[in-house]
């Protein structure tokens, strides 16, 4: 077969490893049999698709048709990247290498800045990069052109990137001023998704080939070339081959990035470190007796030992205030935004009336914003305060980047991106993208002061994707809400938050069958709506009911009655171990428990819950999950 070598699964022990070896002779990514769990749950679908029992079948199907490899390959290479992965790099590149690099280029008569996404995957990074000089070069040398490559040794992956489509989800996790106009929405099957506008497109291609092949590769030289979290799948000795490669094709004034967890010292290359895993020609004459060799350019670059990055210097951290009515928010908030991040989070406020107080007193760069908070709201904060000269706000909240009534009026009102938390517990996981957000919303800023620009807005493409929440079929739905009596006022802030037709809601009260009608009587009263109290649990409901009903009595036949329904749990505070037995047996169910701060003692619930928010999200958070089903 071509490429690769005629293997069988008695001469590498198990039809998986020699599977991973036709893989590691093809791209030289090194698999074993430390791998054969993952390769076999990544075959898992491409057997059924060829309707073939085992592994072993699938192994003699390679060898006799030649083309699988290359469906192998993408099957067991690796595609985890997103748009803006490792911001530092592109911090570094506008910061250290385009004010060198801008002149250099001004100089040739092919004023061109030329880069290569040397292990592009599906195109994230080229499309990134594509973005980002067009924002930066728009001011500083809108004289200037630039030219991307991208290449992948998965063709698949190549054809993903030359399509330049991606899911509205990916896209929404870059900043929102890089991003700009350059994207279009989808129609019909791929309403879902984005296409890169030519004001991209005309700026990039893409090839494929194969890292360990790059000998044969005749290409013009390149300004920069990222080449990132690739090598950590090479051997130390193919590393160095294929880093002398990538260097051959550098200009001698060329810089290339590898991954942040990656490093290319010790290997004799001829290169110094000068930033985050960031090298560059060693700037030294060439004595008589050092070797030279032939640069790509036909110029001669000496080669050099490896040297140390200079130290960097530490710059302020940026001042963050940080609004949120979550405690644990905002515990997580300050393990994300660190000085050694460049951050340092001065103030909190759990409100947009205490936001403005604190600004009046502390001097903050930028913010970041939830939506629902007591008292004043995030929108309500940004129509109320938000003017030339207020520091940069990222919207960090739960709240659908799509919903048009409360996301784009925040960024409508002044709000600079937006950062979608899907769940606390995710929240530690948005660290760089919260990151990233922030320093681009402070560059935007500044560069807009600069210029006496306005703000920004909301962008074309949020407003394409935007979208009125609506519970479709609410007769099909159910909330249920488990609280103790005592925090009846908490009901009122929730039920204020559901518009239009709801579906039925139950409260549900312990111990309390011989006092229901009083209980649901002083409800009504706090509700402003009826709140009924049957003695046996309906069978039925008709959606804007309220129902109090008594756990312990009900609880197991209301269950059997309606457990075919869509339910949404709430849970207010702790509850008793009956009633969370009880909760529990709603199998399927959202399940939103009240986050009570980070000392709260953990419990069953909390551990169970699809999210753990502030009374404030729970309205929300039912509304949007009950939509979506």
């Amino acid at each position: 077969m071509s490429n690769a070598r005629r293997v069988s699964s008695n001469s590498s022990g198990s039809a998986l490893t020699a599977i991973a070896q036709l893989v590691c002779e093809r791209t030289g990514i090194q698999l074993n049999e430390t791998h054969n769990e993952m390769v076999s749950s990544r075959l898992q679908r491409r057997l059924i698709e060829l309707k073939l029992a085992s592994p072993e079948e699938y192994l003699e199907f390679v060898q006799a048709n030649a083309n699988e490899i290359h469906t192998l390959v993408g099957l067991l290479t690796t595609h985890h990247t997103f748009f803006f992965r490792e911001f530092a790099h592109f911090e570094h590149l506008r910061d250290q290498v385009l004010p060198k690099l801008i002149p250099i280029v001004r100089s040739r008569a092919k004023k061109v800045i030329r880069i290569w996404s040397a292990a592009s995957s599906r195109g994230q990074e080229a499309y990134s990069l594509a973005m980002f000089l067009s924002y930066h070069l728009k001011t500083r040398a809108p004289d200037l052109a630039f030219e991307i490559v991208g290449t992948d040794v998965d063709p698949a992956s190549i054809q993903i990137a030359k399509n330049g489509v991606y899911h509205h989800d990916e896209l929404k996790q870059a900043p929102a001023s890089m991003v700009g106009n350059h994207w279009v929405r989808g129609t019909g099957e791929i309403e879902q998704f984005v296409k890169a506008r030519a004001s991209l497109r005309d700026h990039v291609r893409f090839e494929t080939q194969n890292l360990i092949e790059l000998a044969g590769y005749s290409v013009e030289p390149f300004d920069v070339i990222f080449c990132r979290n690739v090598f950590i799948y090479f051997k130390p000795e193919q590393i160095k081959t294929i880093s002398t490669q990538l260097i051959r094709r550098l200009n001698p004034e060329g810089y290339l990035y590898v991954g942040i967890s990656e490093s290319l010292n010790g290997l004799g290359l001829g290169v110094r470190n000068i930033g985050p895993s960031v090298y560059t020609n060693a700037p030294v004459p060439v004595p008589a007796a050092t070797s030279v060799r032939p640069a790509a350019s036909g110029n001669v670059v000496p080669i050099s030992p490896a040297a140390p990055a200079p130290a960097p210097v530490a710059a302020a951290p940026l001042r963050v205030m940080c609004v949120d009515d979550s405690p644990s928010v905002l515990t997580l908030l300050k393990q994300i935004l660190t000085r050694e991040q460049g951050y340092e989070i001065v103030a909190t406020a759990k409100n947009g009336i205490e936001a403005a107080e604190v600004l009046k007193r502390q001097n903050v760069d930028l913010m970041t914003l939830d939506i629902h908070m007591p008292e004043q709201n995030g929108v309500e904060y940004l129509a109320k305060n938000f003017r030339a000269g207020h520091p940069p706000v990222v919207m960090v909240t739960s709240v659908s980047r799509d919903n048009a009534e409360l996301a784009l009026q925040a960024l409508s009102s002044g709000a600079a991106d937006y950062v979608e938390k899907p769940a606390l517990s995710n929240l530690r996981a948005k660290g760089e993208e919260i990151r990233t957000k922030l320093r681009c919303a402070w560059d935007a800023a500044q560069s807009a002061v600069a210029e006496k620009q306005p703000a920004r807005g909301a962008s074309e493409i949020d407003r394409a994707f935007a979208k009125d929440a609506k519970i479709e079929n609410p007769d099909r739905k159910l909330r249920m809400v488990y609280f103790t009596f005592s925090q009846r006022k908490s009901l009122k802030a929730i039920v204020a938050g559901w518009k239009g037709i709801e579906p039925p809601l139950v409260l549900w009260a312990e111990g309390a069958k011989e006092t229901l009608p009083k209980l649901a009587s002083l409800l009504a009263k706090d509700l402003g709506r009826p709140v009924l109290a049957p003695d046996q649990a309906p069978s039925s409901m008709k959606p804007g009911d309220v129902y109090l009903l008594d756990l312990e009595t009900q609880g197991e036949a209301f269950r059997q009655a309606h457990s075919n329904r869509v339910v949404s749990i709430l849970v207010l505070g702790e509850v008793t171990p009956a009633a969370a037995d009880r909760v529990l047996t709603w199998s399927g169910a959202q399940l939103i428990v009240e986050d009570r701060g980070p000392k709260a003692k953990a419990n069953r619930l909390k551990e169970a819950a699809s999210d753990v928010v502030p009374l404030t999200s729970f309205a929300y958070q039912s509304s949007e999950f009950l939509c979506r089903k």
